[in-house]
């Protein structure tokens, strides 16, 4: 299930690159019949909603937006994808805050790094 997810995924991104959104939501249907992590979910949710947004599609955009944006995250390239989908349907508070949540878990991230490794020495 976890290969055809990442390769629905892929298939994604190498649509949305040129922004045919088109393909990238015809995509995103067959995405969400699968149990997926919620990497994967969250990455294709924000795709879908960016290619949503330039389709004209703004509401269910922000639909899917206000779902992901409930949802905490780990990593920081969680919240980059946020911020890209709120940039694109011009929520630019919820992008900022998205950034800064990025920026802090870098930071965090950053700062364990270092701990560990003065631990080491």
């Amino acid at each position: 299930m976890q290969a055809v997810a990442s390769k629905l995924l892929a298939d994604m991104r190498a649509a949305a690159e040129p922004q045919d959104w088109g393909k990238t939501l015809t995509i995103y249907e067959g995405f969400l019949t699968l149990k997926v992590n919620a990497s994967a979910r969250v990455e294709a949710g924000c795709l879908a909603a960016r290619g949503m947004a330039a389709t004209g599609e703004r509401r269910a955009a922000r639909e899917i937006m206000e779902i992901l944006g409930r949802e905490e995250y780990r990593r920081a390239v969680h919240y980059e994808f946020l911020a890209k989908a709120y940039l694109d349907l011009k929520q630019y508070a919820n992008a900022a805050q998205a950034c800064e949540t990025a920026e802090n878990l870098r930071q965090e991230e950053a700062s364990k790094k270092i701990a560990k490794r003065a631990e080491a020495t």
